[in-house]
């Protein structure tokens, strides 16, 4: 039997005047994980407050992954990586265009 996913609640957004780069963050069991990187493309500014992580284990949550699928849509984002966990969620404001993007991040925690 498969277990639920794990979630945790977090930001993702992009960093101003670094396009295509983002960073997300999540807090989990008191310590801060941060998934952070670049897309294959340039993507407006944008900035999720409500960003949902989807994961199946803690251990998924280190090193380098590639995103292998994801839109940065008019209103929503969803990343999936390479080894499972999924980011997603509402954009706090609409932006003008949806993306379909893939590209690679590092995981780190604090």
């Amino acid at each position: 039997m498969l277990s639920p996913p794990l979630t945790a609640t977090g930001t993702i957004q992009s960093v101003h005047g670094a396009s295509g780069h983002f960073s997300a963050s999540f807090y989990i069991s008191e310590m801060l994980y941060s998934f952070s990187g670049r897309f294959d493309t340039s993507i407006e500014d944008y900035i999720c407050k409500n960003a949902t992580l989807e994961y199946t284990n803690i251990s998924q949550l280190v090193s380098s992954r590639e995103i292998i699928s994801g839109t940065v849509g008019k209103t929503d984002i969803t990343l999936t990586l390479s080894n499972g966990p999924t980011i997603s969620g509402p954009l706090d404001t609409p932006i003008n265009t949806s993306n379909p993007v893939k590209g690679t991040g590092i995981w780190t925690q604090n």
